[in-house]
């Protein structure tokens, strides 16, 4: 997947580099660190958001929404400032001479890019606990799915005990493939807004407009990819199967279309960016390849 290509390149750039080493002007922020009280913590509000969630018809919608709005935000502001530092670059008149260096005019948009994104003091640890988080909820999803299960098979039941034991098992099933959609938005939503935040300033001074630019543009991507899927999921609730099986069927299509739309937009923007840039495919797979 392109997406983890992007992702380990932006998270372990050459740093010896000088072109890298300029934009840094404080020191790296270490990573974030939890204890071992964290995970039980974690999973009993987990526990108790999904109880919730069950409970009130509203919450599940508003925590949908919620959790995908911060997504967006979060990617929003992100790639305004590689844009701004971009065009900042150019509106100094210091862009031309980085751009003459042996990184090239490519590797400087990269360098900028990156040095922005790792000077940002949330990029240490909301991406971390984004993904640790999404981990802790769906183990304790799958160990509500598993007790259920248990409960399910211990002896005969009265109709309204298997058919609540198929609610819970339908929204926990819904509720995992949620946690995880979202862990993959942020990641996603992330590096996407990065490549518009580059590409965005390429023709552009004005350090404002470049950020306009590279919000709008994005917001209107985001927004296309979730109706697209929401049609998705939707369609198939009304084509699929019944029960469990149909909730499983409708997280995998959706996931499945997701992935592909964001896998497509992300190739198309990369060869946009190496092309605009006059870069050789050789040099932009060397960034790929930096470990």
């Amino acid at each position: 997947m392109l997406l983890w290509r992007l992702w380990r390149a932006i998270q372990n750039p050459p740093w010896q580099q000088p072109i890298y080493r300029r934009g840094l002007l404080t020191v790296r922020l270490q990573s974030p660190r939890v204890t071992g009280t964290f995970f039980p913590w974690m999973m009993m509000l987990a526990g108790i958001g999904f109880c919730s969630a069950s409970t009130w018809s509203w919450l599940p919608n508003f925590l949908i929404v919620g959790m995908f709005l911060i997504n967006i935000i979060y990617a929003l502001t992100s790639g305004a400032a590689v844009s701004h530092a971009i065009a900042t670059e150019k509106m100094h008149n210091r862009y031309p001479l980085l751009a003459s260096s042996p990184a090239g005019t490519f590797g400087l948009v990269w360098a900028t890019c990156v040095t922005r994104l790792h000077r940002r003091p949330s990029f240490a640890w909301v991406p971390f606990f984004v993904r640790l988080i999404s981990i802790v909820v769906t183990v304790t999803l799958f160990v509500i799915v598993l007790l259920t299960l248990f409960v399910a098979s211990a002896g005969n039941a009265a109709q309204s005990s298997v058919e609540l034991n198929n609610m819970i098992l339908q929204q926990a099933t819904g509720a995992v493939g949620l946690v995880v959609l979202f862990c993959f938005d942020h990641f996603y939503s992330l590096v996407t807004a990065a490549m518009f935040g580059m590409l965005m300033p390429i023709d552009e001074i004005n350090p404002y407009e470049a950020q306009i630019r590279s919000l709008s543009i994005f917001l209107v991507v985001q927004l296309i990819v979730y109706m697209v899927c929401f049609v998705v999921f939707f369609s198939m609730q009304n084509l699929g199967l019944p029960g469990v099986k149909g909730t499983l069927e409708q997280i995998i299509v959706t996931a499945g279309v997701y992935i592909l739309l964001r896998e497509v937009i992300l190739r198309w923007l990369w060869r946009v960016l190496v092309n605009h840039l006059n870069a050789a495919m050789p040099e932009a797979e060397s960034i790929l390849q930096t470990t």
